[in-house]
């Protein structure tokens, strides 16, 4: 007769089934590591992204705004620094489909607001004095405070200068069309206010009233705004501070005012 095969059906045992059940939880934990970098990366990215396109919309929108403005004498923004201020833009005031008044035989320009959310090409400003004095009509750019990121508080050191003290001002910038009456017309234009940004705007906490601190840690001040004859220099630092890994991110522009004078 032939031989019987003898076939070997032993199991694993406990000490192989413990190494299997190991080297298995080192791949799982490599493996999530590895999706859960890709996620928090991902994350930045986006975080960055949002911050970066919401501040170049409202970029875009001051420019086209400004582009055309004018700020008499007394409105013009301190030399330190502002986090507001206001402007005039030409307007056609008296509908005879130009903006420009004469003095005697000298043109002189009708300044006021442009607003076209209640009619297109709807003016707000009928006063076309050049003196901030007598002007009612104007547009406002300002930061408006909406909460505080305080670094201690997180263990963030939010703008990377070394160290967790700051405390910051979180908020938005807004555009805001002054109130009057176009007699004109005759309709009563109410105030509205045009939201720029998210509350993603930080500044430095300035209760000391010292001048515009160094909000990125290299030794000068970082205003918000700041006027150099014709030009308009807007610089936005940026952060969600909702967020569990806030980013620190900045965006500036400078706009070129075709109306102002040196």
């Amino acid at each position: 007769m032939p031989e019987a095969i003898s076939l070997n059906r032993r199991g694993m045992t406990l000490l192989e089934l413990m190494i299997s059940m190991a080297i298995l939880s080192v791949i799982m934990v490599t493996v999530m590591a590895f999706a859960s970098s890709i996620s928090s990366s991902a994350e930045v990215e986006q975080q960055s992204l949002t911050l970066v396109e919401s501040a170049s919309l409202a970029l875009d929108n001051l420019a086209d705004s400004l582009q055309a403005g004018y700020i008499p004498d007394n409105w013009a923004i301190s030399i330190y620094g502002d986090d507001n201020f206001r402007f005039l833009v030409p307007v056609d005031h008296d509908d005879d489909g130009d903006v420009l008044d004469f003095s005697g035989d000298s043109p002189v320009v009708e300044w006021g607001a442009v607003r076209d959310d209640y009619f297109p090409g709807d003016f707000l400003d009928k006063s076309h004095e050049t003196s901030s004095s007598t002007q009612s009509f104007y547009t406002t750019i300002r930061y408006v405070k909406t909460g505080t990121f305080t670094e201690g508080d997180r263990g963030i050191d939010l703008n990377r200068d070394g160290d967790t003290v700051d405390t910051f001002d979180v908020g938005h910038l807004e555009k805001v069309y002054s109130a009057g009456a176009d007699a004109t017309r005759g309709i009563d234009v109410p105030e509205r206010v045009m939201i720029l940004t998210p509350d993603y705007v930080v500044r430095l906490d300035n209760t000391d009233g010292a001048d515009w601190p160094d909000m990125d840690g290299d030794g000068d001040a970082d205003p918000m705004f700041e006027q150099n004859g014709t030009r308009i220099r807007v610089t936005l630092y940026l952060s969600n501070t909702e967020s569990k890994l806030p980013l620190f991110e900045n965006v500036s522009t400078t706009i070129e005012m075709r109306n102002q004078q040196n």
